[in-house]
Formats: C-alpha cells, structure tokens, sequence
C-alpha cells in the first residue's frame, strides 16, 4: 500500500485501515535515514505481524545508512510491541532460499515478528 522509495513519508491518515495483518518490508530498513526512524518503526507498527530484512554494519551498497546487527532490530522492534519468532523466521528461511526474486535476502538476513500487545 506505501512504497517509501516512491511515495516518501507515511501519512496514516490516508491509509484505508488502521491496522493491517501483514507489513512486508524487505530490502528497506537499511535506507531509512535516522532521522526518520521512528516514522518507519511507526509504519511497522501498523501490522499484525512484519516480514523484514536487514544488513550489517558496513554492507556494500547504495545509499546503506541504517545497517544495524540482527539484535538491533530485534530490540527495536520489542520497544513496538513486537515478538521475534525464531521458529517461523526458520521455517520462512527455507522457503526462501527456493523462492522470489528477494528471497535471498529473506533467506540469511530475514526476521519474522508477532505483535504481543
């Protein structure tokens, strides 16, 4: 429903829901600027549950300035509401290194989150 790269900020008023049971956000988290971290963690914050990719520090690439570790996004995502399902990041991981065009990075980079409140 919202493409960052295209559409920019996220105005949630415009949205048609104010809760959605899927935020899919791959590829994105380590072109979010800091400074607008909290709008993109808000942006997450409007799933059920969130399928979301990550790189480390210093990954190679285009305009990469948000590379945090794994636990980072864990934690950050906790400060949200959220649960990391270890379990089921395992089993999309499998499914991933035989699927789709952004499978590979879901498949070594790839965390699935529950929210809990």
């Amino acid at each position: 429903i919202h493409d960052f790269e295209k559409d920019g900020f996220l105005n949630k008023s415009k949205l048609p829901h104010q809760e959605f049971d899927l935020v899919y956000c791959i590829v994105v988290s380590e072109h979010i600027e800091h400074s607008a971290n909290a709008q993109f963690m808000d942006a997450l914050s409007l799933g059920k549950y969130v399928v979301f990719t990550w790189c480390e520090p210093g990954y190679p690439g285009y305009h990469h300035v948000n590379c945090q570790p794994e636990e980072y996004w864990i934690e950050k995502m906790k400060q949200y509401g959220f649960e990391y399902d270890s379990e089921f990041t395992q089993k999309l991981k499998e499914i991933a290194k035989t699927e789709g065009d952004y499978s590979p990075h879901f498949a070594s980079t790839g965390l699935f989150f529950k929210k809990v409140l």
